[in-house]
């Protein structure tokens, strides 16, 4: 996969967060712009998660846990993934979670 500054198709203002496990895979997590969020194919030589909002607000906690539900269960229909990652970011924000620093 291409990385910020070559000739792919990550944008330059992408940067890699850093890595996750999900379902025993090793992901890459990237942060870019100005999507809210995608996840690589099955056919990805390297896993990856691209979240395109601001971590640090409670939409970019749920496009975080969005994307990480299509990653841990890929034939969920994007409905239940949109009110699952919906239900679970307004419990953990309720909760007091939120991003600190890098």
């Amino acid at each position: 996969m291409a990385r910020p500054g070559d000739a792919g198709s990550i944008p330059a203002v992408c940067f890699m967060l850093k890595q996750i496990t999900l379902n025993g895979v090793r992901h890459h997590v990237d942060v870019c712009g100005p999507l809210d969020g995608c996840v690589d194919t099955d056919r990805s030589t390297v896993p990856t998660i691209m979240l395109m909002r601001d971590l640090g607000t409670k939409a970019g906690l749920e496009t975080a846990i969005h994307e990480a539900c299509h990653k841990l269960h890929p034939l969920m229909p994007e409905a239940r993934v949109e009110q699952s990652a919906r239900d679970m970011a307004r419990f953990l924000w309720g909760l007091g979670y939120r991003r600190e620093g890098d």
